[in-house]
């Protein structure tokens, strides 16, 4: 029995749109339930560049999302 309900398949599925200036894009994709965030994170970060020409310049030395070290501390 899975304690997650029977239509739970280990995969996490992700939308994201942007939309602005007559620009639309979508991303739609399906990741393993074991893929690491910063997969997620760099997809989303691709089709946002790659919607507006921009590049965010975002580097592993950056910690992306919710949680991070120092986030209760004040530091950034």
């Amino acid at each position: 029995m899975n304690p997650f309900g029977d239509d739970y398949d280990d995969k996490i599925n992700i939308r994201f749109e942007i939309q602005g200036h007559g620009k639309k894009t979508i991303l739609i994709n399906t990741y393993d339930d074991s893929v690491m965030w910063a997969e997620i994170v760099d997809d989303v970060v691709r089709a946002m560049e790659s919607s507006w020409g921009y590049s965010f310049n975002i580097t592993d030395r950056h910690d992306l999302g919710v949680y991070y070290p120092g986030k209760e501390d004040g530091s950034s």
